[in-house]
């Protein structure tokens, strides 16, 4: 039973330091849905540059034109702490290709 501890507290800190973040990269700001999918409700809209945790991958592929381009990621569910006073916290899908 001693043995089993250490290994296991040795996962718990790897999943600490195993967070994923991003910078958001789109000049007209990314729609964050509901859920992993076009037709769902947009909860919110983030800033160009604004900071981002991914939280999940989906297996939602998906492929867009934009400006003549095709362009192919996938829907990630991601946190956002916003900028306002009450530092509300967002959680929804976004396209990862920007």
């Amino acid at each position: 039973m001693k043995r089993i501890l250490p290994f296991f507290v040795f996962f718990i800190s790897l999943a600490n330091y195993g967070q994923e973040y991003y910078y958001i990269n789109v000049e007209s700001g990314l729609n964050v849905r509901s859920e992993a999918n076009l037709s769902s409700k947009k909860i919110a809209k983030i800033k160009d540059g604004a900071l981002v945790e991914k939280i999940a991958d989906t297996d939602t592929a998906l492929t867009i034109t934009d400006n003549s381009k095709e362009i192919t990621g996938k829907f990630v569910k991601i946190k956002y702490i916003t900028t306002n006073l009450a530092n509300d916290t967002i959680e929804g899908y976004v396209f990862d290709a920007y």
